[in-house]
């Protein structure tokens, strides 16, 4: 993790599925988080540029376009808010501002070798659903998470993995859909991803703060199982 912003440099024609990098890194900005995504058939393709300069490459599944704009939104607001605490009392680094921009087709917006059709998202709408809380730790060399559910007529259960392993997002999607007042026409997403306290002050140190980076690798593969659970309920 660099100390100060050091955007990541690539050869100017790196290329990613669905991606031109040096348009993007082109509006790499220092303490600033932004989210890239491009919808690709059955899933999303998306990068991240960290207020470091740093990037990450990941993939979540197939869903509403209006879930996951407002998904990726409410985990920005959230990190936010955590960044704005720990900035506070002097624990990381200031952040000024989130953006998020859905990637166009590249062969059919390419004017230039650079070019891309970005579209910045400045009102994303609120939508009602049910939303998962995740909260990560690391075991070993990989983070677990104890996620939580809350809605409409059914408040706030929790599945821990240490109480339900691999099966907690099985165990919370059946819990929900078989509430008394379950809604079928409401989503489910997940609106915030926090490291636990004491995982953020041993991986990364008082100084790093919020690691941006990991909360979205979290955030990736609970959207993987959230999926996964639920077309096994046969439920979208």
């Amino acid at each position: 993790r660099p100390a100060a912003f050091s955007p990541i440099m690539l050869d100017s024609m790196a290329q990613l599925p669905g991606f031109r990098l040096a348009g993007v890194l082109a509006l790499n900005m220092a303490n600033h988080i932004q989210v890239f995504y491009n919808p690709r058939g059955y899933m999303y393709h998306i990068l991240v540029l960290d207020e470091y300069g740093s990037m990450l490459d990941i993939e979540v599944p197939d869903m509403s376009e209006t879930v996951l704009q407002s998904s990726l939104a409410r985990c920005l607001q959230s990190l936010m808010t955590s960044r704005q605490m720990a900035e506070s009392i002097g624990d990381a680094l200031s952040i000024r501002g989130t953006e998020i921009y859905r990637v166009g087709q590249v062969e059919a917006a390419a004017r230039t070798p650079d070019s891309l059709a970005l579209k910045p998202l400045k009102q994303i709408q609120d939508i009602a659903s049910y939303e998962l809380h995740v909260i990560a730790y690391k075991e070993g060399e990989q983070f677990e998470t104890d996620v939580s559910v809350s809605g409409p007529h059914i408040g706030f259960k929790e599945f821990s993995f240490r109480d339900y392993a691999e099966q907690q997002y099985d165990a919370l999607v059946h819990f929900v859909c078989h509430q008394p007042g379950f809604d079928e026409r409401l989503p489910f997403q997940v609106v915030d991803v926090t490291l636990s306290e004491a995982n953020t002050n041993l991986l990364f140190g008082q100084e790093s703060g919020v690691a941006t980076l990991d909360i979205f690798k979290v955030y990736a593969r609970a959207q993987q199982m959230l999926i996964r659970a639920l077309k096994k309920q046969s439920f979208r």
